[in-house]
């Protein structure tokens, strides 16, 4: 009997291109997209993102426009520069058995790729009674490039998860604008609008048992953009508390995704057979929303020195999967379908994310220096086969399989933070840090009031 090749890209294989969608397609390139939905800031990295509740630096803007009002009278400049270290997980090769599924002989690995740049850059004019700010942020800056070797499907003999090759590149900047006001002594409400810019970039090569003869070709392409907004309520009930909310909403893009298959197997024979010419098997275009936000914080100011802040999030990491599109044999010349009950098993759930803070200063110095921690809980928000790959719901079992193997990875994380910040009559300077078993990061900012 000839060997029978599963190609990833037939079998459906990944969360595309869609950002931390509306819509996505299932290609791996994009299966672990490192969303940002923390404070930007190194002194809220340092506090675990919990900011909400105090809202009281320039990076409000963003994340709650609300307190703009609480930041005195000057104006004043941030920067921001962030270097981060993802490490994604992939399936890198071995075996999995099917009747009962049973994954535990896959090897695993991690993609170790890192990129700098500028995270946060704001000007904040405030005034008595209302403040405007105008900034630049980064939702994701993501880059990959890892290589897998074939996954053999035991109890389908001769069938295995062809080896692959991926790159890929995708980044989403927004410029915003947002305004405050005070509503009374105690309740002050702001909104915002952010223009986003997207772009990604991927390929994927799959290839033969060798790893070397190319079976077929995906590519990912776009450059759009979309406009979201944001709005808070910040109540300060006293000095020594206050409470904020804050909703962000997220924008919508498209994106253009093909896919060209150089070799088959004969349906008669079995036989792997070169296509000349080769076939553009998908050719399509299809939206990507990313998640919204809702949030809630407090903060508590213990003494003159020490501050707690705690915020929880909804992140509505469902919209990527609302929609999943099969990358391979959309709109091109083949009229293939894909079981829809795959399609349906891939999704990403909706989550809770709390976020916890401290921050101690040492007021006494001539120039006080602010020391502190945190501590939040990532949730797991990759796309996940949230189904039996042996049911009878499925028309085949073996795709199913492949399926639920391809997007196995993933789960919650714990991120634990520490940071300081030193400040100056007219200037502050501030370095956070972040880490957790998938991600480190690495922030520095300065805020220059005049």
């Amino acid at each position: 009997m000839k060997a029978r090749i599963l190609s990833v890209a037939v079998s459906c294989g990944l969360l595309a291109v869609s950002g931390s969608a509306l819509a996505i397609s299932n290609n791996e390139a994009n299966a672990n997209i490192p969303f940002s939905f923390s404070t930007p800031g190194a002194r809220s990295l340092a506090m675990g993102g919990a900011f909400l509740g105090a809202a009281d630096d320039a990076t409000a803007a963003l994340a709650n426009p609300a307190g703009l009002t609480r930041l005195g009278l000057e104006q004043q400049v941030m920067l921001e520069l962030r270097h981060n270290s993802p490490r994604t997980p992939y399936a890198a090769g071995g075996s999995v058995t099917n009747n009962p599924f049973n994954p535990t002989r896959v090897r695993y690995g991690e993609d170790t790729s890192s990129v700098e740049h500028v995270s946060y850059l704001a000007w904040v004019l405030p005034r008595d009674t209302w403040a405007l700010s105008l900034y630049r942020t980064t939702m994701v800056d993501f880059e990959s490039n890892f290589s897998t070797e074939q996954i053999d499907l035991l109890d389908f003999p001769g069938t295995f998860v062809r080896p692959y090759s991926s790159a890929a590149d995708l980044e989403v900047v927004g410029y915003g604008a947002s305004f405050a006001m005070n509503l009374n002594d105690n309740l002050s409400f702001g909104v915002g609008a952010i223009w986003y810019d997207f772009e990604i970039a991927s390929i994927t090569d799959r290839f033969e048992s060798d790893g070397v003869t190319l079976a077929n070709r995906q590519l990912q392409g776009g450059d759009d953009n979309d406009v979201g907004f944001n709005v808070g309520l910040l109540y300060k009930g006293s000095d020594r508390f206050s409470f904020g909310l804050s909703y962000r909403s997220a924008p919508e893009f498209s994106y253009g995704a093909s896919n060209t298959v150089f070799r088959v197997n004969d349906p008669n024979t079995g036989d792997l057979i070169t296509l000349d010419p080769p076939v553009l098997a998908a050719n399509f275009t299809t939206p990507f929303k990313a998640p919204d936000v809702f949030g809630v914080g407090m903060s508590w100011r213990a003494t003159e020195q020490l501050t707690f802040n705690l915020d929880i999030n909804r992140v509505g990491y469902s919209n990527l999967s609302e929609q999943v599109d099969d990358a391979f044999f959309t709109g091109g010349d083949f009229e293939v379908n894909i079981d829809p009950q795959i399609l349906r098993s891939l999704e990403i759930e909706d989550e809770i994310e709390p976020r916890l803070g401290v921050e101690y200063v040492l007021a006494e110095m001539s120039y006080p220096v602010s020391l502190r921690a945190g501590w939040w809980q990532e949730k797991r928000h990759t796309l996940s086969f949230n189904a039996d790959p042996d049911s009878l719901n499925f028309d085949n079992p073996v795709v199913a399989t492949a399926n639920a193997v391809l997007f196995s990875t993933g789960e919650d994380e714990d991120h634990i933070s520490v940071g300081f910040g030193w400040a100056f009559p007219n200037f502050q300077v501030d370095l956070g840090y972040d880490h957790s078993d998938t991600m480190e990061v690495l922030s520095l900012s300065g805020v220059y009031r005049f």
